[in-house]
């Protein structure tokens, strides 16, 4: 055979002979010529990059097998069937729901419809929340009705969100919703969700377990439960090591709150103190008006960084309806000791832009009604401003 042409071996392989392992049944020479040719040649680079897609494709469905894992944990949702907020606000705000079930380990069910059908808003509501099998907190809105329910909370969580505090995440979502603004509602519904979720000074007291104010607390039997190690791998990934984008107040934004904070204790003839802090209790600005008494400075300093460093309103524990005058006393006791953190005093309320306390305004010098209002006052001021420059149009109401 070594005899043999080169073109005289491929015609015999053309004839049915077997040449280096190959098998050719048909075809012409020259075909053959180049099927050898082929079979000698390296691998070209697009069969290469063939295999690296295929690569690419297999650790991407990995990769989102892993993420679908992760995201199928996460049960609060937003069923929008009645079209009242806008596709980004929507994802504002499931992002917020998600961030929230994270930390305070608590779903959240939100549903519109169009017409409740002559049915009543609590009846429908429980009927909903049953059908979604709601574990957490379920809240139903009626468009054409103008009806939302209060929210219905299981009785796992029943004793972390009381009555009072229901009716305040069902008003916080009304406030909006009445003036047409279904976007503002929906964000300003979850704030006050998440508000009421945030730990009390008083269930810190009466907790073993260490709390963070951002991230919440574990569960008390989280490190006994036994389970897969891919369940605890999931766990892991779910942890964030640090927060990125967050929002932040400015001076620009403390400026803002601070001229309507004013103008508000102009118009009701109080003097006051305004002090604005960041989300951490550290002063941005403050302001002394005219005749204020200087004793209540240090009073509206203590109560601004009270409301950013707890994230909630200040005033008598555990709430107006029913405050306990023992415990009230001995929290003015332990803020005097630990340098005037804490205060049970009306006037400190914190500032909440998407679901996020970045910072508070402590008013002192008035009465507490009148110091909570001209804190609010800033408040909206500031929130008024950031929706009139957001860049998203607002839905009309249908």
């Amino acid at each position: 055979m070594r005899f043999l042409g080169e073109r005289t071996r491929l015609v015999l392989t053309h004839a049915g002979l077997i040449v280096a392992g190959l098998v050719v049944v048909a075809g012409s020479p020259d075909g053959l010529i180049r099927v050898c040719a082929a079979r000698q040649e390296p691998a070209s680079p697009r069969g290469e990059g063939d295999r690296r897609k295929a690569d690419s494709a297999d650790d991407r469905g990995r990769g989102e097998s892993d993420r679908g894992e992760r995201d199928s944990l996460i049960t609060s949702k937003i069923r929008d069937d009645a079209n009242m907020f806008t596709e980004g606000t929507l994802k504002r705000a499931q992002m917020s729901l998600n961030e929230m079930e994270t930390k305070r380990h608590v779903p959240i069910v939100i549903e519109t419809v169009e017409s409740l059908k002559g049915e009543k808003i609590g009846e429908a509501a429980l009927e909903r929340a049953r059908i979604a099998a709601s574990q957490g907190i379920y809240i139903l809105m009626s468009k054409n009705d103008h009806e939302i329910s209060t929210p219905l909370v299981s009785r796992r969580f029943a004793s972390r969100i009381k009555e009072s505090a229901r009716t305040e995440i069902r008003d916080a979502f009304v406030a909006r919703f009445r003036q047409g603004n279904f976007n503002e509602g929906l964000i300003d519904g979850i704030a006050a969700i998440n508000l009421a979720l945030a730990p009390t000074l008083e269930e810190m007291a009466k907790s073993d377990e260490p709390y963070t104010f951002r991230g919440g607390r574990q569960p008390a039997d989280e490190s006994r439960r036994s389970g897969s190690a891919a369940t605890d791998s999931v766990r892991s990934n779910r942890e964030q090591l640090i927060v990125r984008n967050r929002i932040k107040l400015t001076l620009a934004g403390a400026r803002t709150i601070l001229a309507a904070a004013e103008s508000k204790a102009l118009e009701q003839g109080v003097k006051e103190n305004i002090a604005i802090v960041d989300d951490g209790g550290n002063m941005l600005l403050f302001e002394r008006m005219e005749g204020a008494r200087p004793a209540s400075a240090a009073t509206a300093t203590t109560k601004a960084v009270a409301a950013a460093t707890l994230m909630r309103a200040t005033g008598p524990f555990p709430n107006d309806q029913n405050p306990d005058m023992f415990l009230g006393l001995g929290l003015q006791n332990a803020a005097a000791a630990s340098g005037a953190k804490i205060t049970t005093l009306k006037g400190g309320i914190p500032v909440t832009v998407d679901g996020q306390v970045i910072g508070a305004v402590g008013v002192g010098g008035g009465t507490g009604e009148q110091d909570a209002q001209v804190a609010q006052a800033g408040i909206d001021a500031l929130l008024a401003k950031i929706r009139a420059e957001s860049p998203e149009p607002a839905r009309s109401p249908k």
